[in-house]
């Protein structure tokens, strides 16, 4: 029962960070992890690096502006353009 717990709230966990790199606006680890505590979402720096690892989460950008994505959504926007 624990173990299912813990791989529940894991899911949801990634769930809501996967949600607010879909909107774009993520730019660093710390500010992802400022507006988790703000949403009462408290987790270490290594248990967030770790999530954005397993999501597939990338910085991508230029002219100085780096932004989280997804390394499979920026694959598939590469296919289409070529």
């Amino acid at each position: 029962m624990y173990i299912y717990t813990m791989a529940k709230s894991t899911l949801q966990r990634q769930k809501i960070i996967a949600d607010l790199i879909d909107d774009g606006k993520i730019s660093s680890q710390n500010q992802l992890k400022g507006i988790l505590k703000k949403n009462r979402l408290l987790i270490t720096q290594a248990t967030l690096s770790r999530d954005l690892n397993e999501l597939g989460a990338i910085k991508k950008g230029k002219k100085m502006v780096y932004l989280y994505t997804f390394y499979l959504k920026t694959k598939t926007i590469m296919l289409i353009k070529k």
